[in-house]
């Protein structure tokens, strides 16, 4: 497996961790989020599928930029890790 691929799956698996101990988060937003997270765990896992183009992610990587800044005041940690998957994923192409 890659370092983006790697890096991608830790920032994955630290958002779903941050996500599920945040506490209050307007429950839209959240559901935004893990929608979010689940489409990029299914083009992770799915065996021998490389992620294509970027346009065909942008929803997802637009989604988490929108989450990310309405998190910045009120979840610092999760923002920021919210970025680091945006990162990740940009390294992969994605």
């Amino acid at each position: 497996m890659s370092e983006p691929s790697n890096k991608l799956r830790a920032a994955l698996d630290q958002l779903h961790s941050q996500l599920h101990g945040a506490g209050a988060i307007d429950p839209e937003i959240r559901k935004r989020l893990q929608g979010a997270l689940d489409e990029i765990r299914a083009v992770l896992e799915a065996p021998g599928e490389r992620p294509s183009a970027k346009a065909d992610h942008e929803p997802v990587i637009r989604r988490l930029t929108e989450a990310a800044g309405q998190f910045e005041v009120s979840h610092p940690t999760l923002s920021g890790t919210v970025e680091r998957l945006i990162e990740a994923l940009r390294q992969m192409g994605i």
